[in-house]
């Protein structure tokens, strides 16, 4: 069995660490300080997390056909699943 997964949500402190790197890519303290007490528990996920769940759906969906079905174009798999 596999199991194939997308990743739609990311912790705040992850986010925060993220956007406040400097040039060198070096963390700062002010996240560890501010961020970690008040948003450790917090999850974050996009606007448009529907539009982003159904692209990432038709991506997979089309990758396991192509796997199991590789004769067939990408067009032509793309004509049968609409």
């Amino acid at each position: 069995m596999c199991i194939v997964g997308v990743p739609t949500v990311v912790d705040a402190f992850t986010l925060a660490n993220d956007l406040m790197q400097d040039e060198n890519g070096a963390h700062s303290d002010r996240v560890n300080n501010t961020v970690r007490p008040r948003g450790a528990e917090m999850i974050v996920t996009p606007r448009e997390i529907d539009l982003l769940i159904d692209r990432a759906a038709g991506l997979v969906s089309l990758g396991i056909n192509h796997a199991l079905q590789p004769q067939i174009s990408p067009e032509d798999m793309l004509a049968l699943a609409s």
